[in-house]
């Protein structure tokens, strides 16, 4: 190794600690848009009847819908969401 490889090797022990630079900083998962409860509400919600006047019900309509009928302390859900959501039940 060379000198310079050295001394920023040093540094970073110095700035992030031993254990972060030689096993890599923990990697945490994402913190997930809906709880449990949540998925649940949504997913009643996803297999409600279809609105009137609409042959289905779209990703952006649920989104909206979730809007009005949330009471929880997630008001917005992206469509995105719904999808993966939708996905992983069924």
């Amino acid at each position: 190794m060379s000198r310079r490889g050295l001394e920023q090797l040093r540094q970073r022990i110095v700035e992030e600690g031993f254990d972060v630079t030689f096993k890599g900083k923990p990697s945490g998962h994402k913190r997930r848009a809906l709880g449990v409860s949540d998925e649940a509400r949504l997913l009643a919600l996803v297999c409600s009847p279809k609105p009137e006047g609409r042959p289905r019900c779209s990703l952006r309509l649920l989104a909206d819908t979730w809007k009005t009928l949330a009471q929880t302390e997630t008001k917005t859900v992206s469509d995105v969401t719904i999808w993966a959501t939708v996905k992983k039940r069924s």
